[in-house]
């Protein structure tokens, strides 16, 4: 590890959050999004932000629109660097030499995960949703998520893992109404 990593963590334990799982059985962390055409809608103005903290990203999963900015900010003052795996046209690799530093990207295309990565710190990992509509969410920590406003009809929806895999099932959801819907992995789950 750093040693400037190790001072910035000194009297605390960190948790990588790879496979956040509550006592429950709940797991935060997984990006569930609806498959399928939808009708246009505005990108929001307000950008995503992830923080390089304590020579961890967080949050570790993020949602992104198509078109929406991407920020990441280091907290550390110590050297990053912020380098995607892009299997579309979603790279990029910068360093962020001190705190303060602040890298803006906007997503050209959809992509399910682009993953963020610390060429400096290699346990520094981030996954980010790519989506080219609004209809998608991450996990909470106590394994809940919410998609607002979905027309009525029926869906494919996905939950993806970085550990655990993707899962899908359908959805209806009628006019007006809520859908109710539980993801489940098992500890074998890939």
């Amino acid at each position: 590890m750093d040693p400037k990593c190790a001072d910035l963590n000194r009297g605390r334990q960190v948790i990588q959050a790879e496979a956040l799982v509550a006592a429950d059985g709940s797991v935060a962390n997984v990006f569930i999004r609806l498959e399928g055409s939808f009708a246009p809608s505005p990108v929001p103005q307000t950008p995503v932000v992830i923080d390089q903290r304590s020579c961890v990203y967080q949050p570790r999963v993020v949602g992104v629109r198509v078109g929406q900015r991407l920020q990441i900010r280091n907290d550390d003052d110590l050297l990053h660097n912020v380098h995607s795996s892009s299997a579309t046209s979603n790279s990029f690799n910068v360093g962020q030499p001190r705190a303060g530093a602040i890298y803006g990207f906007t997503p050209k295309a959809p992509e399910v995960m682009l993953k963020l990565g610390c060429d400096v710190h290699r346990w520094m990992i981030a996954f980010v949703g790519v989506m080219s509509h609004p209809y998608f969410a991450v996990s909470s920590d106590a394994g809940q998520f919410r998609i607002a406003h979905v027309p009525a009809g029926t869906y494919t929806i996905k939950a993806w893992h970085e550990q655990f895999g993707e899962r899908t099932q359908t959805v209806v959801v009628k006019p007006g109404g809520t859908a109710r819907l539980d993801f489940t992995y098992s500890a074998n789950s890939r």
